[in-house]
């Protein structure tokens, strides 16, 4: 996300992430991918598109931590790759809005972990 000088909008370092994440709360049983992950949200690669502005419920694991992360986002922003292909790049980047002060930790050394990583 960039603002219109060119310069990067986000605050936290985002990396790239493989990840299933269940948003069940909001429809029946919703399973996509977080393809990349911050300390301030993650972009949830997915077909359906929810509005901007939308607040859900998302949960997902993280390798070697041993309990599910649950945390309240709002859907900042939206991207709807124009494809045949039914699993394109398409999705939605979510900032947390309520997550537990342990499971910050957890991402924060998730990150810290794939950083150092050659």
């Amino acid at each position: 996300m960039f603002k219109k000088d060119g310069r990067e909008k986000r605050k936290a370092t985002r990396v790239p992430a493989s990840l299933e994440v269940d948003y069940s709360t909001y429809t029946p049983y919703d399973l996509r991918r977080i393809i990349n992950i911050s300390q301030g949200g993650v972009y949830i690669r997915t077909q359906e598109l929810l509005p901007v502005g939308s607040e859900l419920e998302i949960r997902f694991n993280l390798p070697n931590y041993n309990r599910p992360i649950n945390s309240k986002v709002k859907v900042m922003w939206t991207y709807r790759q124009p494809s045949v292909i039914e699993m394109n790049s398409s999705g939605m980047g979510v900032q947390f809005l309520q997550i537990a002060d342990q499971d910050l930790q957890a991402i924060e050394e998730f990150i810290e972990q794939i950083k150092a990583t050659p």
